[in-house]
């Protein structure tokens, strides 16, 4: 199993609520960030939260919202190793969320759990 970033607007969240899954298929406009050997290479702190805060961080970079998710490997694939980005290629059901974020006015990560949806969408109406 894989930690899987992906920034998603508002809509894609609203969907997810409605249906119970995430189907992103080869959307461009959803590229996942994954933990590469490759991108862990050029990093300068290897530390494991570190890594995972610079996933979140470029997960986050264009959309006010990233989702993670804990995905086996037959379920993305990688588009650029060095980059560390990935395309998810199969439905993503909701017991795969490990957790929400939303970005703050002041570019800050506020954290929800994986039943919180609800909340998430009702604090940033």
């Amino acid at each position: 199993m894989s930690r899987i970033y992906v920034g998603v607007n508002r809509d894609a969240l609203e969907t997810f609520r409605d249906s119970g899954e995430f189907a992103f298929g080869k959307n461009e406009s959803y590229i996942a960030q994954v933990q590469t050997q490759e991108w862990v290479s050029t990093q300068l702190d290897q530390d494991a939260e570190v890594l995972e805060d610079a996933l979140l961080q470029l997960a986050g970079k264009y959309y006010p919202y990233v989702v993670v998710f804990d995905l086996a490997q037959a379920e993305y694939e990688l588009s650029n190793a060095n980059l560390a980005q990935a395309f998810i290629i199969a439905s993503v059901a909701r017991a795969k969320v490990q957790a929400f974020f939303a970005v703050d006015s002041e570019g800050d990560f506020l954290w929800f759990g994986p039943t919180e949806l609800t909340a998430l969408l009702e604090l940033s109406c």
